[in-house]
């Protein structure tokens, strides 16, 4: 008999034990170790479409673009009355009253009324009527305002009957003309522009 069956059985007699197989102990203090530690998340079957519980997923917000289309007058339509527009605003057609507009008003043809808008453009036509812009005006050659205009900038071509109240700067081309009173912030006038009135500024004035 050897030396650890001897010791084996002494164990026994005194108390009733033998001693643990070393390799068994092992193995058991590993399993008791794995037991007290968090199970680990079962990995779904494949094609199951089930995610583990940890799995946070982030839903993408849905991404809306809104347009606003632009309101059209063609050539041809007569409307007299207000026009208010979430959108911007072109008139080919013969309009009669006030236009509200939180967008571009380009016109193509004549209009009695005042406009109001974020930018306005006159191509070709007349405006009899006062014009309230935040951002740019512009006046084509051939283009008249016969009223006052209060916008941000200015840039004319053509002619313009009234006071004039430019936050920043108005630009005159060779052809432009203007008859009332300026205030703007900065000028530039081209050689060949009229102006008819007083001038003040709040910055330069440049004569090319």
């Amino acid at each position: 008999m050897s030396k650890k069956d001897n010791f084996n059985q002494a164990l026994f007699e005194m108390f009733g034990v033998r001693d643990p197989d070393p390799v068994q102990a092992v193995q058991t203090e590993g399993t008791e170790a794995l037991a007290a530690t968090e199970p680990l998340p079962e990995e779904p079957e494949q094609g199951s479409g089930q995610e583990p519980e940890n799995v946070v997923r982030l839903d993408r917000p849905e991404l809306k673009i809104v347009t606003v289309p632009t309101t059209y007058i063609a050539p041809g339509t007569r409307i007299e009355g207000t026009l208010r527009s979430e959108g911007s605003v072109e008139i080919e057609g013969e309009f009669k009253g006030d236009i509200l507009s939180e967008g571009t008003v380009t016109m193509h043809s004549d209009i009695t009324g005042n406009i109001t808008a974020k930018s306005l453009s006159i191509v070709g036509c007349s405006l009899t009527g006062d014009a309230r812009v935040t951002g740019l005006v512009s006046l084509s050659e051939s283009s008249s305002v016969n009223g006052n205009v209060t916008a941000d900038t200015l840039t004319s071509s053509g002619t313009i009957i009234g006071n004039l109240d430019i936050q920043h700067n108005m630009a005159l081309d060779a052809t432009a003309k203007v008859v009332g009173d300026i205030s703007t912030g900065t000028m530039t006038v081209e050689r060949g522009a009229i102006l008819r009135g007083s001038v003040e500024t709040r910055g330069d004035a440049t004569i090319k």
